[in-house]
């Protein structure tokens, strides 16, 4: 049996703006090094909030392995398994969420042991709020940046760069990486 395009738009589009309203959904991520891409489901403009999404991009700048855990927006399947990063790749996320603060979150994790479990793990938040300045928190220290502005998170014996460069096509473009050593000055708190 067929089902009408009728029948189907008649179904997606309450769904649709359910999610966005009540949630505030909208992610999508890709990982390895790929090119960066916009939300699944934008928001409806002025009608839930004028606020951009939030587009981070984390890269593992060292000569190591790294596993990031990313999730982007209020609901994402992709923020519940870790992506292992070897040096020079990046995993980018793109969110917004109207019930939390956080647009992008989850954990920088390295010094894993086997099967990566058993690692030393550091919580990491991104968002750009309706008013002030879009941030980075990178265990538990926040930093709220200008466009162009760049620093340094270092928390036991591990440096992060965060940054924040222009705007895009309806995202704020931040990003960490984690590098060996920096000449960075250090993040400060908000």
């Amino acid at each position: 049996m067929r089902r009408s395009a009728v029948t189907t738009a008649t179904l997606a589009l309450p769904l649709a703006a359910l999610c966005l309203v009540s949630a505030g959904c909208g992610s999508s991520g890709d990982s390895a090094g790929t090119a960066p891409e916009t939300s699944t489901a934008p928001k409806l403009a002025g009608a839930v909030t004028a606020t951009l999404d939030t587009r981070l991009r984390i890269i593992n700048g060292t000569d190591t392995k790294k596993q990031v855990v990313a999730a982007a927006g209020c609901i994402d399947p992709q923020g519940l398994l870790p992506v292992v990063l070897k040096p020079g790749e990046e995993v980018v996320r793109t969110g917004w969420c109207a019930v939390n603060e956080a647009d992008v979150s989850g954990t920088l994790q390295w010094d894993c042991g086997w099967f990566g479990l058993d690692c030393k793990v550091a919580d990491y938040k991104a968002g750009n709020p309706s008013i002030g300045w879009p941030w980075i928190s990178v265990d538990g220290l926040r930093h709220k940046f200008s466009a162009g502005e760049s620093c340094a998170f270092k928390f036991r014996e591990q440096v992060v760069e965060g940054s924040r460069g222009v705007d895009l096509s309806g995202a704020k473009d931040m990003r960490l990486k984690w590098v060996n050593s920096t000449t960075l000055s250090a993040c400060s708190s908000d």
